[in-house]
């Protein structure tokens, strides 16, 4: 009995020593997954702090999205305010290209086109606001951060439990844990993607309202571009109109000066004769001359006409021939018939015509009847075209009979010009020596000047006497501007032969050399070293525009049309997209230019220039307000980019003044305004130096 007892007692020892080592063992299994737990709830304490920080960089992104929406819709609701200004404006520019001439009806054509495609790019405006309208309303960012914010407080709630259910021995409530914790991830790499998904979509839509805003943006130039360009031909139009007009008036006030010239003349002709004694080297001289002379005297003595001029060899040359006497005796009896008749005696045949043209000019006179043989027309022509302008009317009469040995002996075109330049570089310098202004402004690496009227050889008053410029309205002519030019080359160091001038046609047309010229322009840019460029002025304002560190040149002749159209502006343009000038290195320098104490314009006109600055019009209340075409144009040059201390004018005050008053000093400048028509030009001109 007690020896079961005994057995009992130790199975039952054993027993528990095994039951003890369970608990044990159980105890470190459960004290290891207790530890793994602990691990992962860690893991997840990092996880949820990473979602916690990538909410609040969503959360950013978004608020940020939300700004970039409300500054987007600002903007669309000031381009469709400017979108409404510009339809108006165009339709007032359109309303006003209705009331214009046939010349503009082109034109009119092309503004509708452009309105039509304005039109379609308001349509298109609007289909990209209704887009973005219709993306807002279905973003669903904000109830996506609602749910982000509610997991957030479940998974701590679920911590707190966690934290909780570990100090339950039993283990259930871990796997179950652990379950969860998996799904959770589940969910959080799912949100992760749905985070990823949006922040690419908020991407996209930050660049389609980046190219939006690019589109509106260039959109909005091109529509600027065409009104510009579309204002520019209606001035030009209107400036083709009103120089119509004025071409009309001036032609009609002509007319009406030539018909009081002829009424005035009673009987006898207002044409003035020139009789052609003038042919050396004829074998048969003798007898030719006293014919001649004979000849005429009947047009002399009629009285049908009231000046009479014979043109021959000097009194020594005709000496030589045993002329002299007779000669002498027959013109003098002539003189005495008429006293319009008078005898021009000179060594050289460009020597007589030139003063025949003093005489002609003395008188006013116009229309000249040339007696003469047929094989001296073409040499007196050829003679005409050099000393002569298409102001002149000649008529040629074979009065005479022809010269044995003249056809021989008649010289060419090119011998003509010659002889004439020849001649005309003998005469003296009127109204004293030549000269130059200059700008301290431009840089040594270029030569340039600004002349004045002093130092030529035009002898007419309103064009003496450095005239730069021939027309065929005035009466200086080309020989006589190439003689002038010829001896500014000699003062100023350039030669003539590069020399080019600017072909006017008060727009904002240019020349870019090497490319080929139009028929008209009224500005030129170079970066060709050594060839001579100038503008023309007469109260029109000479531009000289220089690059030191591009080594580029411009120049631009600027009226009060120019300056509206932009030609000072297109100059500098031209200079920076052909050459690659930088606006901040561009040097401008406004040459001698009629001022605002002197020039005044129409009323409408002058609004032009009050629209660029109300200090460009002063008295704007009269019919005829003064305007500042000189401050017009530096305002335009700043709005175009160029420096102000990099303008000269009048308001420099720190540099000698080169923008000097043309009207307002007589000896020193030309001036249209107040010598009218019959005007001379100065220039100001321009190179880089070799």
């Amino acid at each position: 009995m007690a020896g079961n007892t005994e057995e009992e007692m130790r199975r039952s020892q054993f027993s528990l020593t095994e039951t003890l080592e369970e608990v044990n063992q159980q105890g470190e299994a459960q004290a290891i997954e207790l530890k793994r737990n602990r691990e992962v709830v860690a893991c997840l304490q990092a996880t949820l702090s990473k979602v916690d920080k990538s909410s609040e960089v969503v959360q950013l992104e978004l608020n940020g999205t939300e700004r970039m929406i409300h500054s987007l819709a600002d903007d669309m609701v000031q381009l469709q305010k400017r979108t409404c200004g510009l339809q108006s404006e165009s339709q007032e520019i359109y309303m006003e290209n209705m009331k214009l001439q046939i010349q503009i009806e082109e034109e009119e054509d092309n503004c509708q086109l452009v309105l039509a495609g304005y039109n379609m790019y308001r349509n298109k405006m609007e289909s990209y606001k209704m887009a973005i309208s219709k993306q807002e309303s279905q973003t669903a960012v904000h109830r996506e951060l609602v749910e982000k914010r509610a997991t957030v407080n479940k998974l701590t709630k679920k911590r707190e439990d966690l934290r909780a259910d570990l100090q339950n021995p039993a283990g259930n409530v871990l796997r179950k844990a652990q379950n969860e914790i998996d799904g959770l991830r589940v969910q959080i790499y799912v949100m992760e993607e749905r985070v990823r998904d949006r922040t690419q979509l908020l991407v996209k839509e930050q660049e389609t309202h980046a190219q939006l805003r690019k589109d509106i943006e260039i959109q909005s130039r091109r529509c600027e571009a065409i009104l510009k360009r579309l204002r520019c031909q209606l001035h030009k139009a209107q400036s083709n109109h009103r120089q119509l007009t004025d071409d009309i008036c001036c032609l009609e006030k002509e007319a009406v000066n030539e018909i009081f010239r002829i009424t005035s003349a009673g009987e006898k002709m207002s044409m003035v004769v020139i009789v052609d004694l003038f042919h050396s080297h004829c074998p048969e001289y003798n007898d030719c001359l006293q014919k001649r002379i004979k000849k005429v005297s009947a047009v002399v003595c009629n009285g049908k006409y009231g000046h009479v001029y014979f043109m021959l060899q000097t009194r020594d040359q005709m000496n030589a021939s045993g002329l002299g006497d007779t000669v002498t005796a027959q013109l003098e009896e002539l003189i005495q018939l008429n006293d319009g008749t008078r005898v021009l005696e000179h060594s050289s045949l460009a020597a007589s015509l030139y003063c025949f043209k003093q005489a002609v000019d003395e008188l006013d006179q116009r229309a000249v009847l040339v007696l003469t043989s047929t094989q001296r027309i073409d040499e007196l022509q050829a003679y005409q075209d050099q000393l002569f302008t298409a102001l002149y009317s000649f008529e040629y009469t074979a009065a005479f009979d022809e010269c044995p040995a003249g056809a021989a002996i008649a010289p060419s075109g090119s011998c003509v010009k010659d002889q004439v330049a020849i001649f005309l570089r003998q005469l003296p310098a009127l109204k004293g020596e030549i000269s130059i202004l200059r700008s301290s402004l431009i840089s040594d690496c270029f030569s340039h000047g600004f002349t004045t009227r002093t130092g030529g050889i035009s002898y007419i008053p309103t064009l003496g006497s450095l005239n730069l410029f021939s027309s065929s309205r005035r009466r200086d002519p080309r020989a006589v501007v190439a003689e002038n030019i010829r001896r500014l080359g000699l003062q100023a160091g350039f030669d003539p032969e590069k020399f080019h001038l600017v072909k006017t046609n008060h727009a904002s047309d240019l020349w870019v050399m090497g490319k080929p010229p139009p028929e008209s322009y009224d500005g030129i840019v170079t970066n060709q070293s050594g060839v001579i460029i100038a503008a023309p002025g007469a109260d029109c304002m000479p531009l000289v525009f220089t690059d030191p560190v591009a080594k580029v040149i411009g120049v631009a002749h600027a009226g009060w049309k120019g300056t509206l159209m932009g030609i000072a502006v297109a100059t500098v343009n031209a200079m920076v997209t052909e050459f690659g000038s930088e606006l901040t290195d561009i040097v401008a320098v406004i040459g001698p230019s009629v001022g605002p104490c002197c020039f005044s314009l129409e009323k409408e006109s002058a609004e032009a220039f009050h629209a660029i600055h109300p200090r460009c019009v002063r008295d704007r209340g009269s019919a005829m307000p003064y305007v500042d075409i000189r401050l017009a144009t530096r305002i335009l040059l700043q709005r175009g980019g160029l420096l102000p201390h990099h303008i000269q004018d009048n308001t420099v005050t720190d540099r000698p003044n080169l923008t000097l008053c043309t009207a307002c000093l007589p000896d020193s400048f030309f001036s249209h305004v107040r010598d009218g028509n019959n005007f001379g030009t100065q220039i100001g001109f321009l190179w880089i130096k070799e």
